[in-house]
């Protein structure tokens, strides 16, 4: 890998995708990426850091930290989807493999009741992600095939949440839906539920986190099992605020963890909840 090519948060992702994939016993036909997600990473991109540099020291707020940012996110976009696709054409053996990437604003696909209205310190990276949305997201969506790998590109840009896309794209996919994410937003990772396999690939560490460990990596909590009706309760760091707060979380909490949650199904979990009368704000 040309180092020079990615961000450490992508280099680190990348490499432990790559690890993952010479596992024949594991296997991965289809990696789903967040072009937001290399946004934040290109965060770390020298160019990036020299412009917001600059404009600290003039003491002002422009535009050109974003450009930048816009500028450099594009190339680690196409680097990043062309390292992918040369993975999967190097591994063999793996049967229609495919790629698919999307943009995504939160805003529109989460309540506004629970949404997290990114905060002023994330300015240069919302401004970005309106760049993308306005200049490089056509609105439409576009396949196209790199060696044998299949690249389906999808714009998301209205309340539907990413991950019913994603279902719609893999009742097409002839392979068998053995899936690796890269997303910093837990909101996508509801796909996981129709996934033969499924797991998250984190930028930095490049920790790998399965489906049925999403619960204890997002809410904190082993006895809560991670799925549409507890995430829109219990919420995540990323985009979704609680709706559960206080004494009525530990109690809620206290429950699971009496019932062992963590071996149930979402429809007993959902029935729990209205039981216990507490509303659940939005199914994503």
């Amino acid at each position: 890998m040309d180092s020079d090519l990615f961000t450490i948060g992508t280099k680190t992702v990348l490499e432990s995708l790559e690890k993952a994939l010479a596992n024949r016993e594991q296997p991965i036909d289809t990696v789903i990426l967040n072009l937001g997600t290399i946004i934040r990473n290109c965060l770390a991109n020298e160019k990036v850091k020299e412009a917001i540099e600059f404009d600290k020291k003039r003491g002002v707020e422009t535009d050109r930290p974003a450009l930048v940012l816009f500028d450099e996110s594009k190339k680690e976009m196409v680097n990043t989807i062309q390292y992918i696709a040369q993975m999967f054409n190097n591994a063999g053996l793996i049967h229609n493999p495919a790629i698919i990437t999307y943009h995504a604003n939160y805003g529109k696909c989460i309540t506004p009741e629970l949404y997290r209205v990114p905060t002023a310190g994330k300015r240069i990276i919302t401004q970005a992600n309106e760049m993308v949305r306005n200049k490089l997201i056509t609105g439409k969506r576009k396949t196209s095939t790199i060696g044998k790998v299949t690249l389906i590109e999808i714009p998301i840009n209205d309340s539907f949440c990413p991950w019913r896309y994603f279902l719609e794209e893999l009742k097409h996919l002839k392979n068998e839906h053995c899936v690796a994410m890269i997303s910093s937003h837990p909101v996508d990772y509801h796909i996981g539920q129709m996934c033969r396999s499924f797991r998250v690939f984190r930028s930095y560490t490049g920790e790998v986190i399965w489906y049925k460990n999403l619960g204890a990596k997002i809410f904190d909590n082993e006895n809560v099992p991670f799925n549409i009706y507890t995430h829109a309760i219990l919420g995540d760091k990323e985009d979704v605020q609680m709706s559960l707060k206080g004494a009525s979380k530990q109690k809620l909490l206290q429950i699971a963890a009496d019932e062992e949650w963590s071996l149930k199904t979402k429809d007993y979990i959902r029935e729990r909840l209205y039981q216990l009368n507490i509303r659940i704000p939005t199914k994503f």
